[in-house]
């Protein structure tokens, strides 16, 4: 999956690109590795957009659901 952007400038772009991941990795389009790097580095490099504080910001709580939430809470273990 060549078309995620591995640094978006808004919360709201990485949350698309997270959605990309989840939904890249649910249909079998990337494998479970390849979504964890990609879940890894926007931890590290894209901190203070993914988290407030020490959870998952609610603004990507919000753009990317329920069930996407949990698979990235689960890659970040």
């Amino acid at each position: 999956m060549n078309d995620i952007i591995r640094n978006p400038k808004t919360v709201k772009d990485l949350a698309l690109e997270i959605i990309k991941v989840c939904d890249g990795y649910w249909s079998k389009q990337m494998d479970e590795s390849e979504a964890k790097e990609f879940i890894n580095y926007w931890s590290t490099n894209a901190a203070i957009r993914l988290f407030k504080g020490k959870e998952i910001n609610p603004g990507i709580i919000r753009y990317i659901g329920k069930r996407r939430t949990e698979q990235v809470e689960n890659w970040l273990l």
